[in-house]
């Protein structure tokens, strides 16, 4: 926002700004105006803020570079370059113009890629026009990038005189072999929205400038971390004793305790008369912020640190504290966010406590000051260390366990082992006997704190704990390192920053120590006076003995099939790297099992109010009415507060303790209401808080056929087992006769097929599911028997359309046969129906169908093996290749 002659310029910056705290904009505009002076400078967050401006520079000269090898031919806008010199070169028909400076009235900015498309309606420009691209470092695209590619597209239509149909947001690959990925967007879903939020912003500006002070408020909201005016923000909300100091007090909250002129926090917890019934959410849960203002207050007036324990019927954190072992482990991770695709963890760390010899430290990196290892295999090796230490410790003291803050470093190990497909079986263990302790949970539930951040650094007065290193200095050496890690210049890192780091590791470990220590205090007290205080129950964190079973009967035919294979994977010969691709491929479904059943018990096992924080959940539900059927279970209305969700409709939902409630049958988010399908145990059930969670699908089909497979080839090669050429064909990349060829030869090619694969790629709209269905009629009438599978019933059908539609038009006769979920009443294509297997295998076999449809769930099956010559894979990119990989026995072929 800048003040010129002719009035406030605006940015795209501003349109985002606008949207994440209307007090920036007013911070801003008085800035521009001379109202008010420049935001002081926010410390060590600078440095954090500088970072992620060179990582997205980065990103995006990265991206242009590429384009440039792809052949586009790229001009480059310099920072003294003006809106003209765009023009001009958006005129001469440029391929891509990068850093293009863009203007119309009072509105500037300046777009990160514009991309030249041939257009079938001539634009100004000619028969070309432009399209806007974004580069961005995150993968979730954020309503303010939207706001930014819509003004830069609106900029360019008025100077092609057209509204370009696209743009696009492009942010990191997820591997190295996907460096960059493209998410594509239609301008005209998104303009009615850009030009609203526009006009209210033009709006705001004009007021803001008539105004003779700022009329808004300072109200914390997320957009604070990067915010350059964080620091006077912060000033103001402290002068003012604002209600948002309460530790971990909402929004909504803090607007239903303003609307009972509760508007400080010493009023709040000076307050004594009881709170009224809120307008939102349960009355005990203002009662508790009530306690927490108390509890802050009481700590001013002392001037130290105020603690008390929750009452009995709510303290249920230091039951969760096992009994101290020797062989506990105190763990901590220090990771750099921004380096590489999902970020590094360059540092593992961990604290013993020894009664004789005190504090014992340890420290894994991932990498050397030389720069000497790959991130990737230092990562890993770190990873397994640590879990082979750990195991070897678990195995020394069966009572240990390993305490750390917050979710990060549990979340971090699950990550690494599905990252590297390793350690799987131990991580599994470990899991399973709990032997990981939150003492954030632990503290949480079990005490109220004079703080106003319940940090693990906000704690430490409490039980006295000092650190070695200030906490500004280590600030500053982390980020410098992860600015190096992050720039790829680790050999720059001096042994000073080294140090500092490490040191800051060993503080947050011996912290974990002494904050254990102290909650075991309070916990030996609360015994003492005669409470009890049970332990939680200790579990051997072995696997049930059929998972067990099938583990080892797994893992003999992966170390048949790797056995005599090189030791490093990059001397494979072609078969050879198809057998070690399949061997990987014979845990992907555990694998992928396995974190699904990790959030499921993780979300069972968290209490209603830590369930408010996820976006799996809805908390603070209102009956509003039933609707009952003439036959059947009732569906409930409910309306919620604000929050974000992922809930969507079909999901099972729970209870807080995992117990079902129903199904969602529709939810609104603009409205904020959902509707829910109820059990018979749960007509009269009323939650204030619920989360989706369902269990894993059972895959025992598709591992069966993977480990058959498996199996044939340890025991044949890959140049065997007849049952299972079209498997072979697509591990191996073997393509059909005649390739390559154009679309207008897939009809040859299909009818030419003998146990291969014919690949078909092409970007949306470009008739892949028309030559599928052309493909399909055409081995029908060359009496072949064909089957169709995807990732969805919706799917198929889709393809099972189409190809109804092309008999029709080539007046051929044919009996389809579809296993579904459930029988629908439509007629709209002769086709079969069925939820029983065994009805589509014979409808195959005695010629009652010609072409049969389901998931890779029924394909799997043993007895459909070599049950159709040519098996359709629709949407394959969206298929796993395991679940690709078990269909395949069911056909000779694979389109």
């Amino acid at each position: 926002m800048h003040r010129r002659n002719d009035g406030i310029r605006l940015s795209a910056g501003d349109l985002s700004n606008y949207l994440a705290c209307r007090h920036l904009t007013d911070l801003d505009l008085g800035r521009a105006l001379g109202r008010v002076g420049s935001p002081p400078q926010p410390g060590w967050k600078e440095e954090e803020l500088e970072l992620l401006w060179e990582r997205g520079l980065e990103h995006e000269n990265a991206y242009v570079a590429h384009l440039e090898e792809d052949g586009h031919s790229v001009e480059r806008s310099s920072p003294d370059d003006g809106p003209g010199a765009v023009e001009r070169a958006m005129r001469r028909g440029a391929g891509v113009i990068a850093q293009a400076p863009l203007r119309r009235g009072r509105w500037f900015g300046r777009a990160d890629i514009l991309r030249r498309v041939e257009v079938e309606k001539p634009s100004a420009l000619g028969d070309w026009a432009y399209e806007v691209v974004d580069t961005k470092l995150s993968r979730n695209t954020k309503a303010g990038t939207i706001l930014q590619l819509c003004l830069y597209s609106d900029l360019v239509a008025s100077i092609q005189g057209t509204e370009p149909r696209r743009m696009f947001v492009v942010s990191p690959g997820l591997d190295p072999k996907e460096l960059f990925v493209e998410e594509e967007f239609r301008f005209a879903d998104f303009a009615a929205y850009y030009r609203l939020i526009r006009r209210k912003l033009e709006e705001a500006v004009r007021a803001g400038q008539d105004a003779e002070e700022i009329a808004t408020y300072p109200d914390p909201v997320p957009h604070c971390d990067i915010c350059a005016w964080q620091v006077q923000c912060r000033k103001r909300r402290r002068d003012d004793d604002d209600l948002c100091l309460v530790a971990d007090l909402g929004r909504r909250q803090r607007q239903q305790f303003q609307k009972w002129e509760v508007g400080t926090l010493t009023a709040l917890g000076s307050r004594k008369e009881p709170l009224p019934p809120p307008e939102r959410g349960s009355t005990a849960t203002y009662e508790a912020a009530r306690e927490q203002a108390r509890i802050q207050l009481e700590g001013r007036r002392l001037g130290e640190p105020y603690h008390e324990l929750l009452p009995r019927e709510e303290n249920r954190g230091l039951a969760l504290l096992p009994e101290p072992s020797p062989g506990d482990m105190f763990f901590d991770i220090e990771g750099a966010r921004f380096v590489g695709p999902h970020g590094f963890e360059y540092l593992f760390g961990w604290a013993e406590a020894d009664a004789d010899e005190g504090e014992r430290y340890h420290s894994l990196w991932a990498f050397d000051p030389a720069g000497g290892e790959r991130f990737a295999v230092g990562e890993q090796r770190v990873f397994e260390r640590f879990v082979d230490t750990v195991m070897e410790r678990w195995q020394q003291h069966p009572g240990m366990h390993i305490y750390h803050y917050a979710p990060y470093e549990p979340s971090a190990v699950k990550r690494l082992m599905g990252t590297f497909d390793t350690r799987g079986e131990e991580v599994d263990r470990m899991l399973r006997a709990h032997l990981f302790v939150d003492l954030h949970t632990v503290a949480r539930r079990s005490l109220r704190a004079s703080v106003e951040r319940y940090s693990i650094k906000d704690l430490e007065p409490f039980y006295g704990f000092r650190r070695n290193i200030e906490l500004g200095a280590a600030n500053h050496h982390r980020h410098g390192l992860e600015r190096l890690l992050e720039t790829g210049r680790r050999a720059e890192v001096t042994e000073e920053t080294w140090k500092i780091v490490e040191e800051y590791n060993r503080d947050d470990c011996a912290s974990l120590i002494g904050l254990r220590d102290w909650l075991e205090t309070l916990r030996n007290d609360l015994a003492a006076s005669g409470e009890e205080v049970p332990r939680p129950e200790a579990a051997s964190g072995d696997p049930s003995e059929t998972v067990a079973e099938e583990d080892e009967r797994v893992a003999v035919v992966r170390r048949r099939l790797l056995e005599g294979l090189p030791e490093d994977p990059s001397d494979d010969k072609p078969a050879q790297r198809s057998q070690r691709l399949l061997a990987s491929l014979l845990g992907w479904h555990r694998r992928e099992k396995r974190a699904s059943w990790w959030e499921f018990f993780r979300l069972m096992e968290m209490p209603a109010e830590d369930l408010r924080q996820e976006n799996k959940s809805l908390s603070g539900l209102a009956f509003r009415e039933r609707r009952t059927p003439t036959r059947g279970l009732p569906t409930d209305l409910y309306d919620y507060e604000q929050q974000d969700t992922t809930i969507r409709s079909g999901e099972t939902l729970r209870l807080p303790g995992g117990d079902p409630l129903g199904t969602v049958e529709e939810i609104d988010t603009s409205r904020r209401r959902i509707e829910v399908k109820k059990r018979r145990a749960t007509v009269e059930t009323h939650p204030e808080t619920i989360y989706a969670a369902s269990e894993p699908i059972r895959t025992d089909a598709l591992e069966a056929t993977l480990e058959r497979l498996g199996n044939r080839v340890a025991e044949q090669g890959f140049d065997a087992a007849e049952d299972y050429a079209a498997g072979r064909g697509l591990l191996l990349r073997r393509p059909p006769r005649g390739l390559p060829a154009t679309a207008d030869d897939a009809i040859r090619l299909v009818l030419d097929l003998d146990r291969g694969v014919l690949p078909i790629q092409g970007p949306p709209g470009t008739g892949k599911t028309r030559r599928g269905a052309e493909m399909i009629c055409a081995l029908v009438q060359a009496g072949r028997r064909v089957g169709i599978t995807a990732t969805s019933h919706a799917v198929i059908r889709n393809l099972i359309g189409a190809t109804c539609q092309e008999a029709q038009r080539k007046r051929t006769a044919l009996r389809f046969v579809q296993k579904v979920r459930e029988v629908s009443e439509s007629e709209q294509y002769p086709i079969t129906e069925t939820t029983d297997n065994g009805e589509v295998l014979e409808a195959l076999s005695t010629g009652e169908a010609q072409v049969a449809a389901g998931t890779a769930w029924m394909w799997s099956r043993e007895e459909f093996t070599s049950s159709v010559d040519v098996l359709f894979v629709d949407e394959a990119g969206q298929m796993s290749l395991a679940n690709t990989l078990a269909a395949a026995h069911a056909a000779s072929s694979l389109v």
